[in-house]
């Protein structure tokens, strides 16, 4: 029995040896992205669904009208200026920082006493003299996912909280209401998402996950040497020399101690992460516990990382503010519970991607589960795109939309820049936009979730992190009991 564990630990590790060392590597960056927020790759190194065509792959999240004839176009691209035509295409950057992951644009806001704001994933900017500014904002987080406005004051959205300020310099930061029927729970899913990172934990939960991701690399470093240096000494003639032997006595020693030193909390990386990801996301994804006492997600933020899109309305006095798990209505004063909308359209578990005023009493709501016209007053709503009511699947995947360009356009993930209601066609994609880079984070992600080796394993692509965690799971588990039965 030993020398079956034997042989399965030996081959199935060094089958998927770039595999599975690829999970360590990208989840050390995944797990620091503003450390790495500089550093892009080229998108030729990926395949070719990476590659920006026609403005998809979330290239556009919306426009902002900050003149008669001048539009901020924003996204995964950065900010670009045109006109409402889109006859040219100019980079508005300047003075944001070097790297793709610093160029995301959340949103861009146009504010009544004419200040341009630009949310982004690691701070709030303001245009001054054509070069964008950073601003201070008083909270930990500082990812801004969206602006509004009530009268002459500025609301700035992070996931967490809610930012009230005038001249940008004096801010208040208020913790919203629970929800009314609040239960004190919170996602399943996010309670794994945090433990597989470390998160859960704060900061001193990531670093012990990126030791245990440097001990999972010595482990495959040191059991491929071990693997090659055996065979060199077996079928080398005559006497195969002291260094290669007490190198590989050295590795196997520490690769045997490290492993079982580090094997229970690696087994729980590879159990987590496989929920996060389809199918198994399907056990998980709307699942609710109780908050684990004394780590991040106990905090008694209600609203903690729940937060998505915010606008007021003076016609119901208050304020729709969508979260990660529905739309709520917010009381102007923000003391009484937050009431959810039902109904309200279906927004996608990958997030709200549009939420824009659309004449009186409604709005556009869009996600991967289409694009809605919704009238919050009486609840109905219908399929902007298709103009018919309800829910209809499939429905695009929609991550933007614009109406200042040409008329009204939605972009969809895959397909890109798709118009509503004409037979206009949105400007082509300058190539000096199609040829920007992605983030290296982003890179991290496609490679560690699996969809980077769609070309490889096409349709079979979703059974990758399911696949790919078992085989972890039965590594450690054999390398485990090799090491009970024969070393200890």
């Amino acid at each position: 029995m030993v020398r079956f564990f034997i042989t399965w630990h030996k081959w199935v590790s060094i089958i998927f040896v770039v595999f599975i060392l690829l999970f360590p590597i990208s989840g050390i960056v995944l797990n620091h992205r503003k450390l790495f927020s500089h550093i892009d790759v080229s998108r030729s190194l990926l395949p070719d669904v990476y590659k920006f065509k026609n403005w998809n792959n979330a290239a556009v999240k919306g426009t902002e009208r900050i003149g008669k004839d001048s539009v901020l176009i924003y996204g995964n691209i950065g900010i670009w200026l045109t006109d409402t035509l889109g006859s040219f295409f100019e980079d508005f950057s300047k003075g944001l920082p070097h790297g793709m992951d610093n160029h995301k644009i959340c949103k861009i806001f146009l504010a009544s006493n004419g200040k341009i704001l630009a949310g982004t994933l690691f701070g709030l900017y303001e245009l001054r003299n054509g070069v964008w500014k950073k601003v201070r904002i008083p909270t930990h987080e500082k990812r801004v996912v969206d602006i509004t406005e009530k009268q002459d004051t500025i609301i700035l959205l992070t996931r967490s909280h809610f930012i009230k300020t005038v001249n940008l310099q004096e801010m208040e930061v208020l913790e919203l209401p629970p929800p009314a029927g609040y239960d004190g729970k919170v996602s399943l899913f996010k309670t794994m998402w945090m433990l597989h990172s470390g998160e859960l934990f704060g900061w001193f939960g990531k670093i012990f996950v990126d030791i245990l991701a440097l001990v999972f690399i010595f482990l495959v470093i040191s059991g491929t040497y071990y693997f090659f240096g055996y065979y060199i000494v077996k079928f080398r003639k005559g006497n195969p020399g002291g260094w290669l032997n007490r190198s590989m006595r050295f590795l196997l020693r520490w690769h045997n101690k490290l492993g079982w030193m580090a094997v229970l909390f690696l087994l729980i990386l590879t159990i987590t992460g496989m929920f996060l990801r389809p199918p198994l996301l399907a056990l998980v994804a709307w699942s609710r516990v109780p908050k684990i006492p004394f780590t991040t997600l106990g905090s008694h933020n209600a609203w903690y990382d729940r937060l998505r899109a915010v606008l007021y309305r003076d016609d119901i006095k208050g304020y729709i503010i969508a979260t990660n798990d529905g739309i709520y209505y917010a009381a102007e004063d923000l003391k009484e519970p937050l009431r959810r909308f039902r109904p309200a359209p279906p927004v996608n578990v990958m997030g709200i991607t549009v939420f824009k005023p659309n004449g009186d009493g409604k709005i556009l709501v869009g996600s991967f589960d289409g694009l809605f016209e919704w009238d919050y007053k009486t609840g109905m709503f219908y399929d902007y795109i298709r103009k018919i009511p309800g829910y209809r699947y499939p429905s695009p995947l929609v991550t933007g939309f614009t109406d200042d360009i040409r008329g009204e356009f939605y972009f969809d993930y895959d397909k890109g820049a798709r118009p509503i209601g004409t037979f206009r066609e949105f400007p082509a994609m300058p190539q000096e936009i199609a040829d920007l880079p992605i983030s290296l984070w982003n890179a991290a992600l496609e490679i560690h979730t699996g969809r980077a080796y769609m070309n490889l394993f096409k349709e079979f692509t979703i059974l990758y992190i399911p696949l790919a965690g078992l085989i972890l799971l039965s590594i450690f588990t054999t390398g485990f009991v090799v090491w009970w039965k024969l070393f200890k």
